[in-house]
């Protein structure tokens, strides 16, 4: 009789413990239903928040590369646009054939927009440097 009631009471015992099992896993679903689960998406952020109210002295463009075309070798001569000598090393600008360029950290193939010289892409630093203009039209 006595092996009869250990095993009730392990059978109840098991019971009782897969109950309280149960319970502790619908209340942790219970609370975890609750919260979202995935953190809220930040606050759309306003371009005045992004931008400074001031102009970058100099901008560059950045359309994509045609793929056929190649690079133009460095001229003989400083374009017409283009500053000359002295240069400014102190900008990163070399002298060659005597215009002012600038080095890029490009090999070639070179854009277009380039030109090619003793193995390195170059860009013509502007005559005016991103100078404002020295008068204002009407």
């Amino acid at each position: 009789m006595f092996s009869r009631m250990c095993n009730y009471g392990s059978k109840a015992l098991l019971a009782a413990a897969g109950l309280a099992l149960l319970a502790l896993g619908l209340g942790a679903g219970l609370l975890l239903a609750g919260k979202p689960g995935h953190p809220p998406s930040p606050a759309p952020v306003e371009l005045s928040d992004i931008r400074s109210e001031v102009d970058a002295p100099i901008v560059t463009g950045s359309a994509p590369p045609a793929p056929t075309s190649l690079a133009y070798p460095l001229p003989k001569k400083p374009f017409r646009n283009q500053a000359i000598t002295p240069c400014k090393p102190e900008l990163w600008e070399e002298e060659i054939n005597k215009g002012c360029w600038m080095a890029l950290d490009q090999r070639p193939p070179c854009l277009d927009v380039q030109a090619e010289y003793q193995g390195t892409c170059y860009l013509p630093v502007a005559k005016d440097r991103g100078r404002p203009p020295q008068s204002a039209r009407p």
